[in-house]
């Protein structure tokens, strides 16, 4: 946590000094009734590979360096729509038995069109119900999926799974080719792909899976990069895709505020940039200067406690940033705890 909170913090600083310029449905493979929206609209470009109208990828990883052994698999993709602003693609889900696809489908089906599809057209296939059926107790016995679920600006855009390695630390990763077309529908597209594993092929216990797009970056744990600005200025700062954000901005006030957090964990760390001096009392409030990166700083902590409460800096040449932890449920110290380990 310490690693990953200097690596955000510093990113905000580092690009802040450049960019400152003046001021339920049921369970897969039993639900009875069709999806909502037209099915036009939901399309699945490659199915299973029992299918027999389906066109399905299969293959096994061209390793990129002796530590990476290629995996047999198949995958199938399958358009399932459905916005969620507070999703952070890709989600890469393990799969390893039949109780745990039922729990992922009631998870997600109110998020995304999971059930069944009961009309096929000449460019689409089954839906994501239609395609888990197969995925019965005797599948698993020999097999895991791993589900990947991306989003893109257009539903236009394909993908295609090219290879899939197991490397050091029994991590696992997925290799995926973007087809982007030049000219795009203008609609945004949710789509999971399925890809079949042997288990026997599978790291024990396995490790971290990574998504790695086609120029070799790795899309799972790459950041989010995350702006907000105001007639002050901007601020920008990367956001690890484990953690959320929220930006708040107030015009009038010349205020803008991101709010970052581990995912699941109550509270926030609060990134306050604007023309005004936020201004701190109350009292068993003490005070250190420190350096942030290459700027200067207070760093308050409140009632002699261990983890500081707030930090300011000082030296900035427009506006001013004030960092808030706002740390209910004391999630810090258990992030902490488990990044010392």
């Amino acid at each position: 946590m310490k690693k990953i909170l200097a690596r955000t913090l510093l990113s905000v600083l580092l690009i802040l000094g450049l960019m400152l310029g003046g001021c339920s449905e049921g369970s897969p493979g039993v639900s009875d009734r069709p999806e909502g929206g037209p099915d036009e609209q939901i399309r699945s470009e490659k199915e299973d590979v029992h299918d027999t109208n389906a066109d399905t990828d299969s293959g096994s990883a061209g390793a990129d360096s002796p530590d990476q052994v290629g995996i047999p698999f198949a995958a199938s993709y399958i358009r399932t729509d459905g916005y969620n602003e507070e999703t952070i693609y890709p989600v890469i889900t393990l799969i390893s038995s039949r109780g745990e696809l039922d729990s992922y489908y009631a998870e997600n089906c109110e998020k995304y069109h999971l059930g069944h599809r009961e009309k096929i057209y000449s460019d689409s296939t089954v839906g994501f119900a239609d395609a888990c059926e197969k995925y019965d107790d005797g599948f698993f016995r020999e097999h895991s999926l791993i589900l990947v679920l991306v989003e893109e600006g257009s539903g236009s855009v394909r993908h295609e799974i090219t290879a899939v390695s197991a490397g050091d630390g029994g991590s696992v990763t997925v290799d995926i080719v973007r087809s982007v077309p030049e000219e795009m529908t203008d609609d945004m597209a949710e789509w999971h792909i399925i890809i079949e594993i042997s288990k026997e092929d599978l790291p024990e216990p396995p490790g971290e899976i990574y998504l790695r797009d086609q120029g070799g970056v790795s899309v799972t744990t790459s950041p989010v990069n995350v702006t907000a600005g105001n007639g002050c200025g901007r601020v920008s700062l990367k956001v690890p895709r484990t953690w959320t954000y929220e930006i708040s901005e107030d015009k009038d006030k010349d205020t803008a505020v991101i709010s970052i957090s581990p995912r699941g964990c109550r509270g926030s760390i609060d990134i306050r940039y604007g023309a005004e001096m936020y201004g701190v009392c109350g009292t068993g409030l003490e005070e250190k200067d420190i350096m942030l990166g290459s700027h200067q700083a207070w760093q308050g902590f409140y009632d002699h406690g261990s983890v500081w409460s707030f930090m300011i800096l000082k030296d900035l040449p427009v506006g001013y940033m004030f960092i808030w932890l706002n740390d209910d449920g004391n999630w810090y110290g258990q992030y902490e705890d488990e990044a010392m380990e």
